[in-house]
């Protein structure tokens, strides 16, 4: 049984109304979206709602590690928005990066999503991202099993007390 770690990755900040529309119909498979970047995310592995995106640096290092549960789709339909000159004047942004579909199964892969929302990742997949450019992403180990960790506080590990508080309040309101 192989030790998995939940993986809460940031999202991109500054991104329209618009592209969050068009990315999200990736999902269903009907286009490639359109990114309008307003800021660069710190990682080489940044998230827009529930879908996850690498760089080609980390995308590479992924594929020779043989990492499995991932596949790739190739997003060439990069922008700036108006503050990203504003904020990097002298940077361009790469030619494209890359749609991470998570497909892994637990207990068989190195990348699995849980309830379709919660990135895990194994304990060789964590290591190769912190290697790999990935710093500010938190881990939280799962040692219970995924269903009881999911299912507690746990999954709020990254945020503040007064915020996780909120979360759990707001959780048990729905459940009563």
């Amino acid at each position: 049984m192989k030790d998995y770690y939940y993986l809460h990755i940031w999202a991109l900040s500054g991104v329209d109304n618009f592209t969050l529309s068009s990315v999200l119909t990736t999902v269903e498979g009907s286009f490639e979206p359109s990114i309008t970047f307003d800021a660069w995310p710190e990682d080489d592995l940044f998230s827009l709602g529930t879908m996850f995106f690498v760089t080609e640096r980390l995308r590479s290092k992924l594929d020779n590690k043989k990492l499995s549960g991932i596949e790739f789709q190739k997003i060439s339909n990069l922008t700036q928005g108006s503050n990203f000159q504003d904020q990097y004047p002298n940077a361009e942004l790469p030619p494209f990066v890359w749609l991470v579909k998570v497909v892994g199964k637990e207990n068989l892969n190195d990348f699995f999503l849980w309830d379709q929302k919660y990135l895990v990742v194994s304990a060789e997949a964590l290591k190769v991202l912190r290697q790999n450019h990935v710093m500010n992403a938190e881990a939280d180990q799962i040692k219970n099993g995924s269903d009881d960790y999911f299912s507690s506080e746990k999954k709020y590990f990254w945020m503040s007390d007064s915020f996780r508080n909120y979360f759990v309040m707001m959780e048990k309101k729905k459940q009563s």
